[in-house]
């Protein structure tokens, strides 16, 4: 808006230019800032998937021989595997929620 009031406007126009300029500036430090906020969130999602399989996959090693008939190996991988994504997801998506309305 400040800027559409500018051109409606008989300022000098210096004023533009400082305007252009600052909002240059801002949505600059917004990309890096992001930029950072997205890199550090995938990474902290990186860790939580890898903690969850590393997880999974210690408990289905020390399972006796009699508890793994009682479940196939592809709901242990799926545990493992697929269910470490969706939390993987989750970190990018809460985070998402609470920093949108700061944006």
């Amino acid at each position: 808006a400040p800027l559409i009031a500018f051109v409606r406007s008989d300022k000098p126009a210096y004023v533009g230019y400082l305007l252009s300029c600052g909002f240059f500036v801002g949505l600059s430090i917004m990309t890096v800032a992001e930029n950072q906020y997205f890199d550090r969130v995938v990474k902290t999602g990186v860790m939580v998937r890898a903690a969850l399989v590393t997880s999974v996959y210690k408990q289905c090693l020390s399972m006796s021989p009699a508890a793994r008939q009682q479940r196939s190996s592809g709901s242990m991988v799926n545990a493992a595997t697929t269910d470490a994504e969706a939390l993987q997801m989750l970190c990018l998506t809460l985070h998402n929620l609470w920093s949108c309305p700061t944006r």
